[in-house]
């Protein structure tokens, strides 16, 4: 076989294998009214009307939730969600101060890591790590921690829907609590959101 053959051979096999991939991926869009945080900063949580989304929460994230400021947080979704085997998804968030935050508040953001441009806005942006989970049929959404208006982020899913139905989300409804992380039990908390269409 000559080189420019095999060239030619290598080069279908790669295009084959693209055409493949992309005809595995799947697009939606996911519409949510509840971004939440958990109790212990230790997970941050999208619950959207197809599927939860359940983030472990990186340490700068952990440590704004739990600071001074966390009252004057709001939180970007500024990319789309990438879903893959297992349920296993990644995604951007961008945390931002609010124009409530004092200077004290922006002192404090800085010492954590968080960046600021020219317009002044001091953000955070983490890559989130997470999976994907079926929402059960017996908890509704409360009206407590949902956001005034409903959300929008893309998402690219290449899960197979058998291995997306297996996956059963964590999350429950307790009374005179809230909605609740099982195992351990961990209370969410609501965030607000800033900058996304509705």
């Amino acid at each position: 076989m000559s080189i420019s053959t095999l060239l030619r051979a290598v080069t279908a096999g790669l295009f084959a294998l693209l055409l493949s991939a992309c005809a595995s991926t799947k697009h939606y869009t996911e519409t949510f009214s509840t971004l939440s945080m958990s109790s212990d900063a230790s997970m941050f949580v999208v619950l959207g009307d197809q599927y939860h989304y359940i983030f472990d929460a990186d340490s700068i994230m952990a440590s704004s939730f739990r600071a001074d400021f966390r009252h004057h947080l709001a939180a970007e979704m500024i990319r789309p969600f990438s879903v893959g085997a297992g349920g296993k998804t990644v995604g951007y968030v961008r945390l931002q101060l609010t124009p409530e935050a004092t200077s004290q508040d922006k002192v404090q953001a800085r010492k954590l890591g968080f960046g600021e441009t020219k317009d002044g806005l001091i953000y955070y942006t983490a890559f989130m790590v997470g999976k994907r989970y079926v929402p059960r049929k017996d908890v509704p959404l409360p009206s407590a921690t949902a956001l005034s208006r409903r959300y929008q982020v893309e998402v690219m899913d290449s899960q197979s829907s058998a291995d997306a139905m297996r996956l059963l989300s964590p999350i429950y409804l307790a009374a005179g609590v809230g909605m609740v992380v099982a195992t351990p039990a961990i209370v969410l908390v609501a965030v607000p959101v800033a900058g996304l269409k509705p």
